[in-house]
């Protein structure tokens, strides 16, 4: 063992209690200071001290403090309890089986209330919301004033929304309201 080595762990032995008591100050946690107080001494007995120490109580704390600002951005990184518990109530990304069937039902009242629409309210409704055509482009295609266009589109809308409020009302019964 080195001169320097013995003159730190000699300090350590003598100074112990203050390391601690340093410790406890800075971690607030009398068994926290207590397990960083060990981990100076490993730190001191098997550490490489390649220099003459002028003040071996200066480097011994100088350890201690540094011990307890490691600690501390560990402790700063874990989650708290109710940090973890919040994240598993986070909701998954993909629908549970029921939004599926009620999605899937929706689709199926969509398809049947565009069916039921006069075939150029059902096209024009199909090229501008589902092939994202231009008002312009459709009312060339049609031959019809871009005004016609949206009042076409208007109506499929609203009649596609009634129907849904019409399957939602029928599924949860006439006492709820329709934005249930």
């Amino acid at each position: 063992m080195t001169d320097e080595r013995e003159k730190l762990l000699a300090a350590f032995q003598e100074r112990r209690e203050a390391v601690t008591r340093f410790l406890v100050r800075r971690v607030r946690n009398p068994e926290i200071a207590e397990d960083l107080t060990q981990e100076t001494w490993i730190r001191i007995a098997t550490g490489s001290v390649s220099m003459e120490v002028a003040n071996p109580d200066a480097y011994l704390f100088r350890v201690a403090a540094n011990l307890a600002a490691d600690h501390a951005r560990v402790e700063n990184r874990r989650l708290t309890a109710n940090e973890v518990e919040d994240l598993l109530e986070i909701p998954a990304d993909s629908p549970d089986p029921s939004e599926i069937a009620t999605g899937r039902q929706e689709l199926q009242v969509l398809a049947k209330a565009l069916g039921d629409l006069p075939s150029r309210q059902r096209e024009i409704f199909r090229l501008a919301r589902i092939e994202g055509m231009a008002h312009r482009e459709i009312a060339e295609k049609f031959d019809v004033s871009t005004r016609t266009v949206e009042k076409d589109i208007l109506k499929a809308l609203e009649h596609c929304a009634l129907r849904l409020r019409r399957s939602l009302k029928g599924r949860f019964g006439s006492g709820q309201s329709e934005t249930s």
